[in-house]
């Protein structure tokens, strides 16, 4: 089989191609035996040396137990250079790679590879500059499971290490055949190595090209259907890679594959690797298609929802991913925010608001708001009798202009829907605009009058006036 199968030459082209890694290979040995001279041996079990003649001889055993010390070399000396301290020995481990008939070779060529590409930068551009990349084709086919396994584990490091070292993989068209190679193995450690492998050729910034990425959706889909949580975990970082873009195209095939009800039932998996990423997911298909809201409530979500909200320990991210998903869906019908109140959410919502921290409060307010600006007088109730005026008071002495905007906004329609309850009722009052009083929104506002922004200060003015027009007395 040809090393590079993806190049397409003309008629006489793969002689000369062979004549220059030869030559190159030449060049490389007259520096390995001039490093040889050298006297770093820092074991000091085997002389370097032999070691050395052991890369350069036609002796496969000999070449196996100079990579295997090699490659012990590597574990215990993680601060230097393999190719600093002998120049051209990384041309001879990925000659290796090609040594179908020793098996043992390939998987200590790959490993010792595998540590150089997880050093510099430098080091991973010589190795695909050696030619490793093409490689990896006949790497993936390999009936021996452990040359599959490094393999898998030596691309990941080189596709993670850079966005070009990323370009490069995929210019090869090495995915086709790592979804290849993922379709047909069933051994968990290679799929899970697969799924890192995978989540590395989707992220980057910039972002590598979606036709070259959009193959593996189909393998992605049916991969959160396993319980591993590597797997899993890997799975759902691809797939927020993939649609973190925020258009349809990026989504429409995770929609139409239908496994919402699955990514639905993972926002409850034990490890918060796999938790963080899948509601990630959710929160990118709701922010595109607003019909996807209605997934969410329709499979249960909102349960899965009020438990991330509800816990202590969940790390910030994923409550502030969940809160936009509630506030998308708060942002739809009368029936879509009675489900957000039905679901008992308000209440950890308003403790957010209270006690988070302050980007945590901004996503939670963004909840609040959408409920009181488009709910009816009945959801607005609700909210209130959940304690949520004290805190949006407290807000308005906020610097974020989005933050009290919010607030100001959500204040007014409590206290316009508590004039219509006073006026529905004779004698009535309008309890609402207490509550604010006793909360120092009235000064607050007050102040924000004379706020340098126009849009706030109009705002402040609009809601001053109101009241002031009002009958209402507070105590």
């Amino acid at each position: 089989m040809s090393d590079e199968p993806y190049v397409r030459r003309p008629k006489g082209a793969t002689d000369g191609i062979i004549r220059r890694r030869r030559i190159q290979k030449d060049k490389e040995e007259m520096k390995l035996r001039h490093s040889a001279k050298s006297v770093f041996n820092p074991q000091g079990k085997i002389p370097e040396l032999f070691v050395l003649s052991g890369i350069l001889s036609n002796d496969a055993n000999w070449q196996l137990e100079s990579a295997k010390y090699i490659r012990e070399l590597l574990k215990s000396e993680w601060s230097f250079s393999l190719n600093e301290i002998y120049p051209g020995i990384l041309l001879f481990f990925v000659e290796f790679l090609n040594k179908d008939d020793f098996p043992q070779l390939q998987v200590e060529a790959a490993e010792v590879l595998t540590m150089v590409t997880a050093g510099s930068s430098e080091d991973t551009k010589l190795v695909i500059d050696h030619g490793v990349v093409p490689l990896f084709v006949k790497l993936f086919n390999s009936p021996n499971k452990d040359v599959c396994e490094k393999a898998v584990w030596l691309l990941g490091n080189i596709a993670s290490d850079s966005p070009m070292s990323r370009d490069i993989v995929l210019n090869h068209g090495v995915l086709n055949h790592l979804l290849e190679l993922m379709d047909k193995v069933s051994e968990i450690k290679i799929l899970s190595k697969a799924t890192w492998v995978l989540s590395a050729l989707c992220q980057g910034t910039p972002k590598p090209p979606f036709e070259q990425v959009k193959p593996a959706y189909s393998l992605l889909q049916r991969l959160i259907y396993l319980d591993d949580e590597e797997v899993l975990r890997n799975a759902f970082l691809s797939l927020c890679y993939i649609s973190d873009d925020g258009t349809i195209d990026k989504i429409q095939p995770l929609i139409e594959a239908e496994v919402f009800p699955r990514i639905v039932e993972l926002l409850s998996y034990p490890s918060r690797a796999v938790v963080a990423p899948a509601v990630h997911v959710i929160r990118n298909l709701v922010a595109v298609d607003k019909r996807q809201a209605q997934c969410v409530i329709d499979h249960g979500g909102l349960l899965h929802l009020l438990q991330i909200l509800s816990r202590d320990y969940i790390m910030k991210s994923i409550k502030k991913d969940a809160c936009f998903i509630i506030s998308n869906i708060a942002a739809g019908t009368h029936d879509q925010i009675q489900a957000v109140i039905d679901a008992n959410l308000i209440g950890p919502l308003v403790y957010l608001l209270q006690a988070a921290e302050f980007d945590l409060k901004k996503e939670a307010a963004s909840v609040i708001f959408h409920v009181i600006t488009r709910g009816t007088p009945e959801h607005i109730r609700s909210v209130v009798l959940t304690g949520c005026i004290l805190p949006m008071c407290d807000l308005l002495g906020s610097r974020d202009l989005d933050m009290v905007r919010m607030c100001l906004l959500s204040i007014d329609r409590i206290f316009r829907t508590g004039e219509l309850e006073k006026k529905a009722m004779p004698g009535g009052r309008n309890i609402y605009a207490q509550l604010i009083f006793e909360a120092g929104g009235l000064e607050k506002i007050g102040n924000m009058e004379f706020n340098d922004n126009p849009e706030i200060s109009e705002e402040a003015v609009k809601i001053s006036d109101t009241y002031d027009h009002s009958d209402e007395e507070v105590d």
